[in-house]
């Protein structure tokens, strides 16, 4: 099964996703710097609470699309609530405290933003295209699957609401 997309099928998948969005009244956007490819993003913020400290960490999630390994890829900024920014290791212990240092240096790691040039935190994306490989039936929407899949690992749930939409419209197609 072939989990890989184009820049054309990215972004048809990725509107797709924000039309559902929209539907389920989410505040998921489409950030478009210009009409080059590719640089249009998905984008959602959030609150969420740190367990060490109670304190509120406000998180800017972005799927882009990977050129390089043609899959979506995760970035996120957190920042505290004075609006500093969550630096590496505040970041790990925030969103995957359980995880050996080594594991994290392979999964989550600080890179360059792809659409906007600057640090943001980023699970690498590897292994992506082997992972969303590994369901048995072709997804409709390989974004919607990979936000399902890797959102969990830092703070981004989807409603089941998202995977229902997605079934419900597909037994109406058939």
């Amino acid at each position: 099964m072939n989990a890989t997309l184009t820049w054309p099928e990215f972004l048809s998948q990725a509107k797709q996703f924000l039309d559902i969005s929209q539907q389920l009244n989410d505040s998921w956007q489409l950030y478009k710097k210009d009409d080059e490819e590719p640089n249009s993003f998905l984008k959602y913020t959030q609150k969420i609470k740190c367990k060490a400290n109670d304190e509120l960490i406000n998180v800017e999630y972005h799927i882009v699309y990977s050129v390089s390994y043609q899959v979506p890829m995760l970035y996120f900024q957190a920042h505290r609530s004075d609006g500093r920014l969550l630096d590496l290791e505040a970041t790990w212990s925030v969103f995957m405290p359980d995880a050996s240092r080594t594991d994290l240096y392979e999964m989550l790691t600080q890179m360059e933003h792809p659409v906007l040039f600057r640090p943001f935190m980023a699970l690498h994306p590897c292994r992506t295209c082997e992972i969303l490989a590994q369901f048995g039936k072709q997804s409709r929407n390989l974004v919607l699957t990979f936000i399902s899949i890797y959102g969990p690992y830092v703070k981004l749930s989807l409603a089941n609401a998202y995977g229902l939409y997605i079934e419900e419209n597909e037994r109406s197609i058939d």
